[in-house]
């Protein structure tokens, strides 16, 4: 969808681009009450051995809401310390 998307809207100059975070530290575990569910293992992070951070992420968005940033379009980018290399994702 992000590359049809981006073809389509090209023309335009509209850039789009879709964000793929992996583990991502939130306080959702913290507010969330699990009833019969087994918790997910941590999960390894090979860049830094701990999940990113919504800041991360959000400075992510930012540069590709920038100017600096205005050749790429249609692409996925992956904000997950390289932990999706070795998922196979």
């Amino acid at each position: 969808m992000t590359k049809m998307l981006a073809l389509e809207l090209a023309p335009s100059r509209i850039r789009v681009n879709v964000i793929c975070p992996g583990a991502i530290y939130t306080e959702i575990r913290d507010n969330t009450q699990y009833r019969n569910l087994q918790r997910r293992q941590d999960v390894y992070i090979p860049l830094t051995g701990k999940p990113g951070t919504s800041e991360q992420v959000a400075r992510l968005a930012l540069f590709l809401a920038s100017d600096a940033s205005d050749h790429i379009s249609g692409t996925e980018v992956w904000i997950d310390g390289a932990e999706s290399l070795i998922q196979g994702f």
